[in-house]
């Protein structure tokens, strides 16, 4: 039995490592995105990092969202979106979000988040004038 409960603390340590490499990785990546962006001559090229800093924040989100989860590995999706949402609106841009608590499988929330997260600033970018 004790050898059992080490085996589990240690597991839990690693994963809590993990966790933290994870988070500290998609940092880095995001302040590698932005020093490169800094650099770009063309709109184009700077809306293209624009982008991938949007995608990389949206991964970074749906881990720090998964990492909160409760133990049982049910995620509210509902306040997942609706908090996405809210860091996406911004310079006149309010998105609505209209849903109930929904319980789903936590392997299901990073395409939710990147999907949700691709919409969104979609509808903010065009709500904003700044479509194509």
């Amino acid at each position: 039995l004790t050898d059992l409960s080490d085996g589990l603390r240690r597991k839990d340590e690693v994963l809590a490592e993990t966790n933290v490499r994870i988070r500290n990785a998609l940092q880095v990546v995001l302040s590698l995105l932005r020093l490169q962006a800094s650099g770009l001559a063309t709109d184009d090229a700077r809306r293209a990092f624009a982008t991938a800093l949007d995608r990389v924040r949206a991964i970074a989100d749906v881990h720090n969202r998964l990492l909160q989860a409760p133990t049982e590995g049910v995620v509210d999706a509902g306040g997942f979106v609706r908090d996405l949402c809210r860091d996406i609106e911004g310079a006149g841009v309010v998105i609505r979000v209209d849903t109930d608590r929904v319980g789903i499988e936590p392997d299901r929330l990073l395409p939710l988040g990147l999907i949700v997260n691709e919409l969104a600033r979609n509808a903010a970018h065009h709500a904003r004038g700044e479509g194509d």
